[in-house]
């Protein structure tokens, strides 16, 4: 996601209108805009500033949620396990109902 996508998804889910947020951070109401439009990137200390008051660290402003990402990768490995579990549990099937035809014969 883009930079001024994530800040304005940010700002919003802090409850913070524009104004308040560019009195906060020390920036105008259209730098606000301007940054969410894409049109311009903050300085690094206003980056940061942002990041204290939307209490965020700079990779989830960004748009580099790590957490989430560990997060569905976490969500995907139990998902194959609880299949490999599965095939384990229709393989023993197999494998006993094949000896039981074996010790029949």
């Amino acid at each position: 996601m883009e930079f001024g996508m994530t800040l304005r998804l940010l700002r919003h889910a802090s409850g913070l209108s524009a104004e308040v947020f560019a009195e906060r951070t020390g920036i105008t109401k259209n730098m606000v805009y301007l940054y969410e439009s894409g049109q311009c990137v903050p300085k690094l200390s206003t980056m940061l500033k942002m990041c204290t008051e939307l209490n965020v660290t700079p990779n989830r402003l960004l748009g580099y949620d790590v957490e989430a990402s560990l997060n569905e990768a976490q969500k995907q490995l139990d998902d194959i396990s609880e299949q490999l579990g599965m095939l384990c549990d229709t393989l023993e099937y197999a494998q006993k109902k094949l000896n039981k035809l074996k010790g029949g014969e």
